[in-house]
């Protein structure tokens, strides 16, 4: 129809007279430009701002877009003369609604009249890839996604718990500062990116449960928190457990409320960093070493600023000494331990002096030996460095340390040994001839009197100088050792000991405590059992002035009434409470016979008390200790 109605207006022209035909290029031009103007043409919409073609448009103030609400038509690259816009070089589109994939259909009419017919045909929508959420993500570095196509129509958001990022779009990708949504490390989110079209949700591109990468960590370094350096380092070395991009670290120095910069430079190479000083630190100092601002390869960071804070020390400081102020053993070596390794090339005896007796026997590492070969015993010794001791670093100061001590005031004796081979000890302190027997576990399931004798052993020993010029005590705390050892009444040969004296009394066949039937009870024969005779032995070669033995649980005391035994007795039970049941028929609720106190005054002629402690268990010492001091007097 158009070439027809062409055909008739050349037709036409062609009948004018030629006067006329003067203007009819100018006609036919504006003609041709209106037919331009008019034809029907195809935009293609890229999701660019503007999607433009190629088009002559005079006078492009009167042309209007119509026929549609979702996409706008406008003139483009003007042609204006003072002011005034004369033509346009294209036609452009833009959306004003959300571009939806397909063709769509709008007008570009001059005035009011119908106009020409523009096809947008618009394209399917940009993709996101979103494979970047199936792996951990960084909370700190932006997350960028990237587009299948340039997109600077739609906005996207990033969401997670309530707070929301909108992501800055770059040509081809969009990139999301996460680090606005304040995420932990190494934890789980749920995750949406979403599409906007002017601040109008359009479509959710993802949903999903999304792991933050874990945290940087520091896995170690070579100063420890908290820890002491002795040596004299220019740098510390901090691992991480991933690849470090970048970091701060700053050392300082700190004297009480004051903090001062230490300069320092840091290098970083894969997972370790390195901080390096020029000078030596100060010796007896304290410093910290924050390390913060971590940025790993991955993205991750530290979850909180790490810090070393480290003392540097002085010279050799005493960390320990092998033995206490008193009960020092005769003949031992007295090991004094260092916080660190002594020089092996200084005097040692700058910096050391010894007396009543002391040797200094050498040096091994963080210790100094000291030996007591010469010292007697209850001797006093004592032991003094100055700060002139040097450490391995050659650093001094600080090492002034005084050290008294006594030595042991008892001797050790081994009296024979019991049916299995263990042996019977005997402890002995002062120096007087006469002496006083204390003596424990006759029974061996009676371990509050063991516990009681070695109680008493170093009541003695601490307070040797108490005892009375003209006594020596001697405990011997396990007659029966065996017993002790399987927790059981009677010796290695099921025999009650203290019904295998050679008494009067003496009996084979015996009964329990309970007066049950205890066939072989007292021995094969008197004094059969090797504990028995090694105590009646040793009590005969002594011949103490007072024997005490401790048992339990009766409860009281009871004297064998030879010599000065029943006095002693009364002096007991005043001081300890314990019931004095001497001379009484009526005592033990059980036969006895063979019994080491009975023969202590039948055959020795030695005083002897029973004591029965209160408890199977407790040593009763508070109890027992001023009537035990009181049986030297």
């Amino acid at each position: 129809m158009l070439k027809q109605k062409l055909i008739s207006i050349i037709n036409a022209i062609k009948k004018l007279p030629k006067i006329t035909l003067v203007g009819v290029p100018v006609l036919l031009g504006l003609l041709i430009i209106g037919i331009v103007a008019l034809w029907p043409q195809t935009i293609t919409y890229s999701y660019q701002q503007a999607a433009c073609t190629e088009q002559l448009t005079v006078a492009p103030g009167l042309f209007k877009s119509k026929d549609s609400s979702d996409y706008q038509l406008k003139p483009g690259k003007i042609i204006e003369i003072a002011g005034v816009k004369l033509a346009s070089r294209e036609l452009c589109v833009t959306a004003t609604a959300t571009p939806q994939p397909g063709d769509h259909a709008v007008s570009w009419s001059l005035g009011g009249l119908p106009g020409k017919k523009v096809t947008i045909k618009t394209a399917p929508h940009p993709v996101a890839s979103v494979a970047k959420l199936n792996n951990p993500v960084p909370v700190s570095r932006p997350l960028e996604l990237s587009l299948n196509v340039p997109d600077d129509v739609f906005q996207y958001h990033l969401q997670a718990t309530d707070k929301t990022v909108v992501c800055e779009n770059q040509s081809r990708a969009l990139r999301c500062d996460i680090s606005q949504l304040q995420l932990k490390q190494g934890t789980a989110y749920e995750m949406v990116v979403s599409r906007y079209f002017k601040d109008q949700k359009v479509s959710t591109l993802a949903k999903k449960q999304v792991e933050t990468l874990s945290a940087t960590t520091v896995v170690g370094s070579s100063i420890k928190p908290n820890g002491v350096v002795y040596d004299k380092p220019k740098s510390m070395q901090i691992d991480f457990d991933k690849p470090i991009v970048s970091a701060k670290t700053e050392l300082v120095k700190i004297d009480g409320d004051s903090r001062k910069v230490v300069p320092s430079t840091l290098t970083t190479e894969g997972a370790v960093s390195r901080v390096e000083w020029p000078d030596d630190l100060d010796r007896s100092a304290s410093y910290e070493l924050a390390v913060k601002d971590v940025v790993a390869r991955d993205g991750s960071s530290l979850l909180d600023p790490y810090t070393v804070p480290f003392k540097v020390s002085g010279g050799p400081k005493v960390s320990n000494v092998s033995v206490g102020s008193s009960q020092v053993p005769l003949g031992a070596t007295i090991v004094v331990t260092f916080d660190q390794p002594l020089s092996d090339k200084q005097d040692i005896a700058k910096g050391v002096s010894v007396t009543g007796g002391l040797t200094v026997a050498g040096r091994q590492g963080d210790r100094l030996l000291i030996s007591t070969a010469n010292v007697p015993r209850c001797g006093d010794v004592a032991i003094a460095l100055s700060d002139e001791l040097q450490s391995k670093y050659d650093v001094t100061g600080g090492s002034v340390w005084k050290f008294a001590a006594r030595m042991s005031c008892k001797t050790v004796e081994t009296i024979g040994y019991s049916a299995k081979g263990r042996a019977i000890t005997a402890y002995t302190l002062g120096n007087g001839p006469t002496k006083v027997v204390y003596t424990g576990a006759i029974h061996g399931n009676e371990v509050s009197t063991k516990a009681l004798m070695m109680k008493w052993i170093d009541e003695l020993d601490v307070n040797s100088k108490n005892i009375p010029a003209d006594k020596s005590v001697v405990v011997v705390p396990t007659i029966n050792p065996d017993g002790v050892a399987s927790g059981t009444r009677t010796n290695g040969n099921n025999v009650d000991l203290n019904r295998n004296f050679g008494t009067a009394d003496w009996k084979k066949d015996i009964t329990t405590v309970t007066n049950a039937p205890f066939p072989g009870g007292g021995g094969s024969a008197a004094m059969s059992e090797p504990e028995t005779k090694a105590m009646a032995t040793f009590i005969g070669r002594l011949q103490p002035r007072l024997v005490l033995s401790y048992h339990s649980i009766g409860g009281l005391l009871v004297a064998n009434q030879a010599g000065v035994s029943s006095a002693y007795a009364r002096t007991y039970t005043n001081l300890s409470g314990y019931a004095n049941t001497t001379g009484s028929d009526s005592t033990f609720e059980y036969a006895i016979s063979g019994t080491a106190d009975d023969y202590y005054a039948e055959r020795l002629g030695v005083p002897s008390i029973v004591i029965e402690l209160g408890s199977h268990s407790y040593h009763q010492f508070e109890r027992n200790q001023k009537a035990m001091w009181a049986m030297l007097n």
